[in-house]
């Protein structure tokens, strides 16, 4: 992480080195079952058009949707299903900020959703479902 300054109030979560690379991001916990993360995405994350890439916005909502469902950092976790509803464009240099939140948990299932935003507007919303497993 050399070089990379960690956003004020948020926190890097050590030891995903793909999203380390195609980010990074940053998350920080609200309250329980409530989360959100943010990164600035800069030329490599855009596309031919100038926007910020779907798979780069879909692994973003993926690492919250995620999150949404650890209590710790020692929580393992992996996504079973998500979908992800593109509602506007992001561009370079505007910061993305993830609002997550547990819905449900059903056993080791965890039903999350989380809404992406760049200012006021909304870029994306999607939804998950979260398998907690066992820690190593």
């Amino acid at each position: 992480m050399s070089g990379i300054v960690v956003p004020e109030g948020f926190r890097h979560w050590a030891g995903d080195p793909a999203e380390d690379r195609i980010g990074p991001f940053f998350y920080r916990v609200i309250s329980a079952g409530r989360v959100q993360n943010t990164f600035t995405p800069v030329a490599h994350h855009c596309n031919t058009y100038g926007n910020v890439h779907g798979g780069v916005l879909m692994t973003f909502a993926d690492q919250c949707l995620c999150l949404a469902a650890c209590e710790s950092e020692a929580d393992v976790v992996v996504t079973v299903s998500a979908t992800c509803d593109f509602v506007d464009a992001a561009v370079q240099g505007e910061a993305l900020v993830g609002d997550g939140e547990l819905v449900r948990m059903a056993g080791s299932l965890a039903f999350t959703r989380v809404t992406v935003r760049a200012g006021e507007r909304v870029v994306m919303v999607a939804s998950g479902v979260v398998k907690r497993l066992r820690p190593r």
